[in-house]
């Protein structure tokens, strides 16, 4: 192994692979961060970047589930942390729970109209139908 045993060095070259367009590449760095320390905030935010999908197994959305909740022990408003998280949720069948993330997300960022419109959708899988229209309306 030719690289640091550091997390958070292995998040930063992941980081750096990624930009260059080496994704096979950067999620290898990113697991290898994990498997260093499951905190690690850069690679918890990009991993659960990459499970969320259509095709994610339920595993793998819970394991990502694991490593954003112990970033969010380090960085508890971050708000790319939460909306990971909120994602997450939402995949693994718990709007209400994505909610109140998306509502702590946005009270750190207001202004943000990606996650005000993902609360909005949470919103309504939850009924709040009202909440949810007015939210969307206050983004044209």
């Amino acid at each position: 192994d030719r690289f640091p045993r550091a997390a958070n060095l292995r998040a930063a070259l992941g980081m750096t692979l990624s930009a260059d367009g080496q994704d096979a590449e950067a999620l290898i760095a990113m697991r290898e961060a994990l498997e260093l320390d499951e905190g690690e905030p850069e690679a918890a935010r990009y991993y659960s970047g990459v499970v969320v999908a259509p095709e994610a197994s339920s595993d793998r959305l819970a394991q990502a589930r694991g490593y954003l909740l112990a970033a969010l022990e380090r960085r508890p408003a971050d708000t790319g942390l939460l909306d990971g998280l909120a994602r997450v949720e939402m995949d693994l069948g718990h709007p209400a729970r994505a909610a109140a993330l998306w509502e702590e997300a946005r009270r750190q960022s207001p202004s943000d109209e990606t996650l005000a419109l993902r609360l909005a959708a949470a919103w309504e899988e939850v009924g709040r139908s009202e909440d949810a229209r007015r939210l969307r309306a206050a983004f044209p």
